[in-house]
């Protein structure tokens, strides 16, 4: 009957004994009845509920074809039996004349699970997850005397959850969840209690465990038999193998039902972590997290040992040993943290067993080579457990750290590189910020600055540092260390007093200042000294200093340039005419600054200082020139690009030559000579006071040294009689520094002494000048003294230059590693370069030796070299035979050193214009190659605009490639530096060049090639 409810058994809250869920009736019409009745005896009745000839209608007074089931409960043993008696209504008609259905609902439920059956004739289905609720009786029977019986579980499980059972012990509940037992220790469980449902029946019982971890677990009992009223509760056994949870299956079966459960024990780890605080651990020893040795101060270079952590092994004599692995990283890569292994060597890491009951304690080696807290780690990994921590000793020593700004200074920095400051004139100055990252007090105890070469070399350093002759490095005062900015001029006085100490904890400023004493590049390198212990440099003899900071500086110094109004560099002599006793002669001259400052000159420096001082005079010096009205050093400011005059008089007071020296002190940086300070210069006035003999001074053209006699050049010197009087010449001498070199020359001989120059007459003395043997080029000088019969002296000033006439060829062969096939061509280039200072001529070029035939020689454009001038000569290399080839070029000319020679090389290969396997064939129309250089004409050619030039090198290395004009003189730098080892390019433009012809030059790997291009507008 479920008139208002509905008939589904997974609804209900309350239990339900379903025989049939339906729209049953009770009517007089039918007949029907719900009775139950009482049945046997205590303790063993049964309760009986009859439904007989139930109206299957949904209203009315039913049907006449009715239904009749029993429904039975045994005391008890709780036994539920549904009986069907008759459950075929037939093609009955409802009262109201319909069809009758059914749908309906046969089970039992208890507001929790459920059982659902399905009829079917004499047999049937039961389903615990799926209820049936559309039992049609006309559509499914169920036959006269079926007997549908529900049998309670043999046993109850009663769950103890304080020993890890559930409150339900429902089917795939967790048994011991939350349990941790230490690894390899026995520990019983007892999760449940086992009870008989049935009061009237024994039950048996088995205990079965599976899974992944089930040797981990045992049951005991794990079968047996529950007599009537009797409970038991089985033991677990958990002995864990391994840490985590330990999966397994308990299946407990009672013959009519069978339950699962899962086990998930808990394994933990049989060892205890303490942290030894003394030794600089962590209470807690938090993995990932913790930082151990962070109070720890050891002696830098001292080593240091602690034992942070303590690992005991708990005793349990059914248990192996731990296996445990550690291992160490130094985060510093200084190698400063060790491990010590079992047999006390410092590792990296090791694996060893530690036995039961026994503690196990990882003894860390710490020897600080750097300076203040040291970054590393340690990883300990025991049963199964991996715990990682930080290591930060500190190094107990002096240390610091330089910036410039944000930028930490290193051997690889370079400071003022993009500096260009006036000489003496202005001051560049960095602040460079110290910072004391150690213990004590930091300190800079000294710094040395010395030159360095400013040209780029390949090898470290790049710039090396020069020396002078004597092997001494070159001590540079452009640079300073202040603790305030610095000033220009440098002076001793700014001098910086070391040390300079940057106390504990804090940050010191100082200065780094450049003030350049000489334009042009002013490199060098720093070698700052410190007692820091946290960087290491090598000092100039090669050696690694603790403390010592290397730097390299690139300032460049701009000057002020005192010249001439012809742009000549100062000084130059001052010559008066022959004036007559008494009588003035002045000359004035211009000082032009034609440099990038301003031309300072000291007007308490600007005077006459030896010589001749009664006879010469400063008539007048740098008028509307601005004045720096210093107290200490006031001076002529000279612009860039602007001149003055001065203007000085002579009046000798008696015959001969007259000399003064004036001194004029500047800021130009450029030197008379190496004997005098910056900037000074001692320009000499001379004249000559005379009677009446007037004489003109003697230069001759350059000379060279070590040519043929007949070379010798010569000039006459001329005497004057502009009086009324005949004049006596009684002597005549050459004297000087260089009157060695000088003599009266052998084909216009002197007159006989004494001779007499009559009124108005003139006399020419020839001099010839001969540079002594293997002596240095440059300019020579002399007197050639006239004495005359009453005592004075006539001078006649004799200047000469000597000369040197040498040449040099490169490279010193060609075509070497270079073969070809025969037929065809190759070429390459030899610059001719007059090494000396004066003008050289090229003789006849030739070529011998065995193969000489297969070498052509191109045109030389230019025979007449003028000093530091270069020709290029084209060699084509063209194989007649097979094999290799062998000559040598031979360049004559009229040089003092002879001629030169070039070897020439190459190999032929077969006939034909394929490459030779492995011989490198080389097509020389596009190509020049030498042991593994590479240099490709030039595309297009001729040029307008941009050409482009194409090289490769074998090895990584430096490279230089250069344009020059035709007369050699270089035009652009195409390409410098450092480059990878392959092929590489360059595109520029030729735009702005003169038509002609140029040559370009690849210097590399101490090979030289040159090609030729031309430029056509």
């Amino acid at each position: 009957m479920s008139e208002g409810t509905s008939n589904d058994l997974t609804q209900e809250s309350v239990p339900v004994l379903a025989g049939f869920w339906d729209q049953m009736r009770l009517g007089s019409r039918s007949g029907s009845q719900v009775r139950y009745s009482t049945e046997g005896t205590a303790p063993n009745r049964i309760f009986i509920v009859e439904y007989k000839d139930m109206a299957l209608s949904g209203g009315g007074d039913g049907v006449v074809t009715r239904i009749t089931f029993q429904i039975r409960l045994y005391e008890q043993c709780n036994l539920i039996e549904f009986y069907y008696d008759n459950m075929d209504p037939g093609n009955t008609v409802g009262w109201s004349g319909g069809s009758i259905t059914t749908s309906g609902t046969i089970g039992i439920a208890d507001g929790k699970t459920y059982i659902s059956v399905t009829p079917n004739g004499n047999t049937a289905t039961a389903s615990a997850s799926k209820a049936n609720n559309s039992i049609s009786l006309g559509a499914t029977k169920i036959d006269k005397g079926v007997l549908y019986k529900f049998t309670p579980a043999g046993i109850s499980l009663v769950g103890n959850t304080a020993q890890g059972g559930t409150t339900g012990m429902v089917n795939g509940d967790n048994l011991l969840s939350g349990k941790k037992v230490q690894r390899y220790l026995s520990t019983p469980f007892t999760p449940f209690t086992m009870k008989p449902y049935s009061g009237c029946l024994p039950a048996n019982y088995t205990i079965t465990i599976s899974g992944p971890s089930a040797a981990e677990y045992t049951a005991t009992p794990s079968s047996g038999t529950l007599s009537v009223g009797q409970t038991a509760t089985p033991t677990i056994n958990f002995r864990p193998t391994n840490t985590g949870v330990r999966p397994a299956v308990l299946t407990f079966s009672d013959g009519t039902v069978t339950r699962t459960f899962n086990l998930a024990g808990e394994g933990t780890t049989r060892l205890t972590w303490t942290g030894n605080t003394a030794q600089g651990g962590t209470p807690n020893l938090v993995t990932n997290k913790d930082t151990l040795l962070n109070n720890s101060r050891v002696e830098r270079l001292i080593p240091g040992f602690f034992k942070p952590i303590d690992i005991a092994v708990a005793a349990n004599i059914t248990a192996p040993d731990a296996p445990v692995t550690v291992s160490i990283v130094d985060s510093t890569g200084l190698g400063q943290y060790r491990i010590m292994d079992p047999n006390g060597n410092p590792v990296s890491s090791f694996t060893f067993s530690a036995p039961q009951g026994a503690t196990f304690s990882p003894n860390i080696r710490f020897i600080p080579t750097g300076v203040g807290y040291q970054r590393g780690s340690i990883t300990v990994s025991a049963e199964g457990e991996t715990r990682f921590f930080i290591l930060n000793a500190y190094s107990v020593a002096a240390g610091g750290e330089f910036y410039i700004g944000s930028e930490r200074i290193g051997p690889t920095s370079q400071i003022f590189q993009k500096d260009y400051i006036c000489v003496g004139e202005a001051v560049q100055s960095y602040p460079v910020d110290i910072k004391n990252i150690g213990d004590g007090s930091f300190k800079i105890t000294n710094i040395h600055t010395f030159q360095t070469d400013s040209v780029y070399a390949q090898g470290v350093p790049r710039y090396p540092l020069l020396r002078d002759g004597n092997g001494n490095l070159i001590q540079i005062n452009d640079y300073s260390f202040s603790v305030d900015p610095g000033t220009a001029p440098a002076t001793p006085e700014n001098a910086t007093q070391f040390p300079i100490e940057i106390p504990y904890l804090t940050t010191g400023r100082t200065y780094v200042n450049f003030v350049p004493q000489l334009p042009g590049k002013r490199f060098a390198r720093m070698f700052i000294y410190t007692n820091g212990a946290n960087f290491t440099g090598v000092d100039p003899d090669g050696n690694t200093v603790d403390g010592l900071l290397v730097v390299d500086v690139f300032g460049r110094g701009l000057g002020a340039f005192a010249s001439d109004a012809n742009n000549n560099t100062l000084p130059k002599t001052v010559t008066f005419p022959q004036t007559r006793i008494g009588k003035t002669s002045t000359q004035t001259v211009s000082i032009c600054n034609t440099g990038a400052c301003d031309l300072r000159i000291g007007k308490k420096q600007f005077r006459i200082i030896n010589g001749d001082v009664q006879e010469f005079k400063i008539l007048d010096a740098f008028g509307n020139v601005a004045v720096d009205a210093n107290p200490n050093n006031e001076t002529w400011v000279l612009p860039p690009d602007s001149c003055a005059s001065i203007t000085f008089s002579f009046t000798p007071s008696r015959t001969g030559s007259r000399r003064v020296s004036i001194q004029l002190q500047t800021n130009d940086s450029a030197l008379v000579n190496n004997n005098i300070e910056r900037g000074a210069y001692y320009w000499d006035l001379v004249g000559v006071g005379s009677i009446g003999i007037e004489t003109r001074d003697i230069a001759i053209s350059p000379a060279v040294v070590d040519g043929p006699s007949s070379e010798s050049p010569s000039s006459s010197a001329m005497a004057e009689n502009n009086t009324d009087e005949l004049v006596v010449i009684e002597k005549v001498e050459i004297s000087g520094p260089d009157a060695a070199e000088f003599a009266m020359n052998p084909l216009k001989p002197w007159p006989a002494l004494p001779f007499a120059i009559d009124p108005g007459q003139t006399v020419e003395l020839s001099v010839i000048h001969t540079p002594a043997a293997g002596s240095q080029p440059g300019p020579r000088n002399a007197m050639l003294l006239l004495i005359t019969s009453s005592g004075d002296t006539m001078v006649v000033a004799i200047t000469g230059e000597a000369a040197t006439r040498t040449v040099a060829a490169t490279p010193s062969s060609l075509f070497d590693n270079v073969t070809v096939a025969v037929g065809k061509v190759a070429r390459q280039t030899v610059m001719i370069t007059n090494t000396g200072t004066t003008a050289l001529k090229l003789g006849t070029t030739t070529i011998t030796g065995p193969t000489s035939t297969d070498y052509t020689l191109g045109r030389v454009p230019r025979t007449n070299l003028a000093p530091g001038q270069t020709e290029y000569m084209e060699v084509t290399y063209r194989p007649l035979n097979k094999g290799a080839s062998s000559a040598v070029l031979t360049v004559n000319s009229n040089a003092t050193n002879g001629a030169v020679t070039i070897q020439l090389g190459g190999t032929a290969a077969k006939i034909g214009g394929t490459e030779a396997p492995g011989t490198g064939l080389a097509n020389s129309e596009e190509i020049s190659e030498a042991a593994g250089v590479k240099l490709w004409q030039s595309r297009p050619n001729p040029g307008r605009e941009l050409v482009e030039v194409r090289y490769s090198i074998a090895e990584k290395g430096a490279v230089q490639l250069v344009l020059f004009d035709e007369r050699g003189r270089q035009v652009l730098v195409l390409d410098e530096g450092d480059r990878e080892s392959g092929e590489h390019g360059t595109v520029f433009s030729v735009g702005g060049l003169a038509s002609g012809t140029y040559h370009y030059r690849l210097v590399s790997g101490g090979q030289t090639l040159v090609r030729t291009l031309t430029v056509a507008k």
